[in-house]
């Protein structure tokens, strides 16, 4: 079945009430899952406590927290650096919680570098702005240390 969602943060806002009104009630969150140094582990953002209060505040402002669209760091594992799989058991909590909480979806990245873009502001359909890559631009950029 497909479902439309927006991209909204927790607390309500002119752009909540106007997909609200529009039949839309599921979000995706980006939610900031970088590690919090010196916090207890439920206080990390990938803890199940941590997830259930953000999706507690959706469904707070009447939605439904459907799509997680952002990632701890890494890179270490996308690299096959040391501290991979301390970065690969932070991803596997952090599934595990999603799952107990009923988040059904994690949009991951496995770019090791990112997505690479040279422009966000490419005119589209229906006058959208997009990001678009163009090599002329990157052919004689130096590499990167990977």
């Amino acid at each position: 079945m497909i479902r439309i969602a927006e991209v909204l943060r927790p607390a309500p806002s002119p752009l909540s009430r106007i997909v609200s009104q529009c039949g839309v009630s599921h979000v995706v969150a980006g939610i900031n899952l970088r590690p919090r140094p010196g916090a207890g582990e439920d206080a990390q953002p990938w803890s199940y406590m941590s997830l259930l209060r953000a999706r507690q505040a959706y469904e707070d402002s009447g939605f439904k927290l459907a799509v997680i669209e952002s990632r701890p760091p890494l890179n270490r594992a996308k690299l096959g650096l040391d501290g991979r799989d301390e970065e690969i058991d932070v991803a596997c909590e952090l599934i595990r919680n999603m799952g107990s909480l009923g988040i059904p979806v994690w949009c991951y990245e496995w770019m090791p570098l990112g997505v690479l873009r040279t422009s966000r502001t490419t005119p589209s359909r229906g006058g959208a702005l997009v990001t678009a890559y163009d090599h002329e631009l990157l052919r004689d950029a130096p590499l990167s240390e990977y």
